[in-house]
């Protein structure tokens, strides 16, 4: 038997850094096409709307829901669901694995702060638009550029934390991806409360959307940020290996 995970043929950017976690972490890996799902195999795959088939199949196949869908089903021969925010989690009774790090994803290493915080993620939506535009031009606080690659790197390194707003009302939970990418990076991160944070919670400031202007401008004056990320580095990238937290779950 043995444990190999399941990754899409179309490389979708925003999950760049599960697969990175996956080779860092020394797991083997084929594309879904290829998963010899007659054996007794472990595969774990994920990917939006992945829709293959698996009827019949007589390995342990388990899929790793990263995304919030309010009508997700568990597909014929697919095992279990696993995923990474607890609430979500009940409500589709799926299981709840914490989606855990690994050092070399980012660096603690620190740039000259140029920017105060970053976010990375899709701006284009309203609410999250709304409240970054006023974070900018009404507080004046200077926001890294998106970017991947080197450009990522960069804004991050050069950051002094990280700031998730939910996507959806409906669905506010934070993007697992997004937390491990800020712990990895050694920047505090600063959340939209909502659904569970477990398992950063000690490591997560929150508020309600109404009150996170005021929350980051608070955190920014905190003279403790560089001691508060190397903490929130180590737990996640450490104690909450990515390696450790699949093996646990299996």
């Amino acid at each position: 038997m043995s444990l190999i995970f399941g990754k899409p043929r179309h490389e979708y950017h925003s999950y760049r850094d599960f697969w990175t976690l996956v080779e860092l972490s020394g797991f083997d890996w084929v594309y879904i096409d290829e998963m010899d799902i007659q054996s007794d195999n472990v595969y774990i795959f994920t990917g939006p709307d992945v829709n293959n088939e698996f009827r019949g199949a007589t390995a342990r196949i388990i899929y790793w829901l990263l995304e919030w869908y309010g009508d997700y089903w568990q597909r014929d021969g697919v095992k279990e669901t696993w995923v990474s925010n607890a609430t979500f989690a009940e409500r589709i009774g799926a299981k709840f694995v914490p989606m855990g790090g690994h050092p070399d994803l980012g660096t603690t290493e620190r740039g000259t702060d140029q920017f105060d915080l970053a976010h990375m993620s899709y701006d284009g939506i309203h609410r999250r638009g709304l409240l970054l535009n006023k974070i900018r031009d009404y507080a004046g606080v200077s926001i890294a550029p998106n970017g991947w690659f080197d450009e990522r790197d960069f804004s991050l390194r050069n950051s002094r934390v990280m700031l998730h707003i939910h996507q959806s009302e409906d669905y506010p939970a934070i993007a697992p991806l997004r937390a491990v990418l800020a712990a990895a990076y050694a920047l505090p991160l600063i959340a939209e409360s909502g659904w569970s944070t477990a398992p950063y919670t000690e490591h997560v400031f929150s508020s309600d959307y109404a009150g996170l202007l005021r929350l980051v401008m608070t955190t920014l004056d905190m003279t403790n940020l560089t001691e508060r990320g190397l903490a929130f580095h180590d737990y996640v990238c450490n104690v909450l290996r990515f390696k450790t937290m699949v093996e646990a779950a299996l």
